[in-house]
């Protein structure tokens, strides 16, 4: 199933666009369920207040917190969400640069434009929809890599924290930071204690890091100066 959010404070555009989402919805064989938002006001606080979606096609002019504005209070609690704009003005496009749009569709909606958003949207989901495997008191449970936040090590456990809370399992750091190496999603080691996914990670300092939920973590003396560098790396590669 497919979360998805409309917001646009042009109300019958709202309609084509969802009739738009539920027939490539249909065409690409996939569930979806629709919100819509006739401003990103009500839409941030939703998101603030615990609702997740997977896509979010969002408005920039509107009277109501503009999608600008609505953005950046989303992005501080939800970093995974993929957001398209769609707007009359590409000149916003640069603006919206620090927030990670996945994709910008120019009004008037062209359909090619925005099935193509659209399905490449779905298939970037899917490429992060994988799930890590681990094993505590002898059951096996699996979690959604793209929802874990962070492990940290204590002793011979490894708690997991996620959006969902915090589980434990037995294992070892070392051997998870080796086994995630080659995950679509980016683990920094940033201390002997501590691997954490990039997907969460809002600020970096000299010697510790802001998780998007305010969390704060340490980074070992060592390990600063590359772990800089990576964070440097990975935007490149990611913008």
């Amino acid at each position: 199933m497919f979360n998805v959010a409309i917001c646009d404070d042009d109300k019958e555009l709202t309609v084509h666009i969802e009739e738009i989402v539920y027939m490539i919805s249909r065409e690409q064989g996939i569930d979806v369920d629709v919100d819509v938002y006739w401003n990103g006001k009500n839409l941030a606080d939703d998101i603030v207040d615990g609702e997740r979606y997977d896509i979010i096609y969002l408005d920039i002019e509107m009277k109501e917190e503009n999608g600008i504005d609505a953005a950046r209070r989303l992005r501080q609690v939800d970093q995974t969400v993929l957001i398209i704009y769609v707007s009359s003005y590409e000149a916003y496009a640069i603006e919206t640069f620090e927030l990670r749009p996945f994709r910008f569709v120019v009004k008037p909606i062209c359909m090619g434009k925005f099935r193509e958003a659209t399905i490449a949207a779905i298939r970037e989901i899917q490429r992060y929809d994988t799930f890590f495997h681990y094993q505590f008191d002898k059951m096996h449970r699996r979690i959604l890599l793209k929802k874990i936040i962070y492990f940290e090590s204590n002793k011979r456990k490894v708690t997991i924290v996620s959006e969902n809370g915090a589980e434990e399992m037995y294992g070892k750091l070392n051997e998870l930071e080796e086994e995630l190496k080659n995950s679509k999603i980016h683990f920094l080691r940033i201390h002997q204690s501590y691997l954490v996914s990039y997907l969460y990670v809002k600020e970096v300092a000299y010697d510790s890091i802001v998780l998007t939920d305010n969390t704060k973590l340490p980074i070992s003396e060592d390990r600063r100066k590359h772990i800089r560098q990576k964070f440097i790396d990975i935007d490149e590669v990611t913008f």
